[in-house]
């Protein structure tokens, strides 16, 4: 479920499942760019985005990277701690308008 800034406009999303090592803990981790590109689609800079089954964190990691804040649940303690990991490990920008800069630079930076 996405909740947003605009409302969807496709049916389907494609996207590649490569293996990645960081969530390799977890069944079925979804892939990064599709949830990076979802995020960065669907919110603006210092939303939140939060994720009721974060399983492996992806969607978190996804957020923080695109520098959104993030709340995530996970009922197994295991597949938590893992996820805690993954997303202390995980880079934040090191630049991120806020959402009143974004807008007032938006017609100088395009």
């Amino acid at each position: 479920m996405v909740y947003g800034k605009t409302p969807i406009n496709v049916d389907v999303i494609q996207a590649t499942i490569t293996p990645d090592a960081s969530c390799a803990f977890h069944k079925c981790p979804k892939p990064l760019r599709l949830m990076r590109q979802i995020v960065e689609y669907y919110t603006n800079p210092g939303d939140v985005v939060i994720d009721f089954v974060c399983g492996s964190a992806t969607t978190l990691v996804a957020a923080k990277m695109a520098g959104r804040h993030y709340l995530g649940f996970e009922i197994d303690a295991k597949i938590a701690e893992l996820s805690r990991q993954r997303l202390a490990n995980t880079q934040t920008p090191l630049f991120v308008p806020e959402p009143e800069q974004a807008t007032m630079f938006a017609g100088v930076l395009a």
